[in-house]
């Protein structure tokens, strides 16, 4: 009869009868289920037995069944963890000296388009490696592409410094090898807008660093 109650049940069970002047009265079961998704669940059934020894189960008797239930929750990666606090850092620019700030001149992250004033503080940066190119200004040299690390938490600063250009000076780019020229090649200084053919000459170009940019023309490799 036991055996036949615990049918569907479950495993990992521990039983124990009630007696009362010598004959079981009831049976009570504590059964602990690990289950894979829902964690482990724990039930407390208590059967009492009528006079004959048979089993009387009813929901409506206040001796009937009973059963308490407990759960572990079950653990679960999170898929997003959540950034820890840090994670991101500052950078500040300062250009000098302050008579070149007139020419209106300002810094930018490289993959960027928004330029920045002298002593702009960016917040909220991704720790890592960024790149600072600084735009011209004519009868200056701006300083060259700075590779600085932003990091966690931290704010980094740097200062550049713009030299006075002396002088100006002429500019020849030739074009090799003559079937990429016959292909369509130019070539033009960063900014200007204007394409100029192999061998052009641009004249009172101020002294300093310039950037030379050269057209895409299908089939070719651009230097």
């Amino acid at each position: 009869m036991f055996g036949k109650v615990l049918t569907n049940i479950g495993h990992n069970q521990m039983n124990e009868y009630v007696e009362k002047n010598g004959q079981k009265t009831a049976i009570s079961q504590k059964i602990v289920m690990d289950h894979s998704e829902k964690g482990r669940k724990q039930f407390k059934l208590h059967i009492p037995l009528d006079d004959d020894g048979t089993f009387n189960i009813s929901d409506n008797q206040s001796n009937g069944l009973n059963i308490n239930t407990g759960m572990r929750p079950k653990r679960v990666e999170n898929p997003n963890p959540a950034q820890p606090p840090g994670g991101a850092g500052s950078l500040q620019v300062n250009i000098e000296p302050q008579s070149v700030l007139s020419q209106g001149v300002k810094w930018v992250l490289v993959g960027s388009e928004h330029y920045h004033e002298s002593g702009t503080e960016l917040k909220g940066l991704a720790a890592g490696t960024y790149t600072v190119r600084f735009s011209k200004a004519k009868g200056w040299r701006k300083p060259a592409d700075t590779q600085v690390t932003v990091g966690a938490g931290k704010t980094t600063t740097i200062s550049k410094n713009y030299r006075i250009a002396q002088g100006t000076g002429m500019l020849i780019v030739n074009i090799e090898p003559d079937a990429a020229v016959e292909a369509g090649a130019q070539w033009m200084l960063e900014d200007s807008g204007d394409w100029k053919n192999s061998g052009d000459t641009l004249f009172n170009q101020d002294a300093g660093d310039h950037i030379v940019l050269f057209k895409e023309i299908d089939g070719w490799v651009k230097p």
